[in-house]
């Protein structure tokens, strides 16, 4: 499967709304390498410039890998030095919650 046709896999597995003032965006299945790449590259073309709030929606995503907590963490980083606001939820007791918990 070439890399173009693996990211629209990905894209089917985020959702990305606004609620007000903030930009939600609800990400099932994994959270990898190769998803938070397609993941990134639809939200720096939905957000494009200006302040917002971005809730990273976790709660229905299957699992949540190195790969993907250094995509959290460099979405995070981005979005403050934009002095922007990112906040994550996930289901409580999950793995990727223990994970998250793991690395706070």
């Amino acid at each position: 499967m070439n890399q173009e046709r693996a990211g629209a896999d990905y894209l089917e597995n985020l959702v990305v709304y606004r609620n007000g003032g903030t930009l939600c965006a609800r990400i099932s299945g994994p959270v990898n390498r190769e998803s938070s790449r397609a993941f990134q590259q639809h939200l720096d073309f939905v957000m494009g410039e200006g302040r917002f709030a971005l809730m990273v929606d976790l709660g229905s995503a299957d699992f949540l890998d190195s790969d993907g907590i250094r995509w959290l963490q460099q979405l995070q980083s981005a979005a403050l030095a934009a002095e922007n606001e990112v906040r994550l939820t996930v289901r409580t007791g999950s793995r990727i919650d223990r994970t998250v918990n793991l690395n706070h």
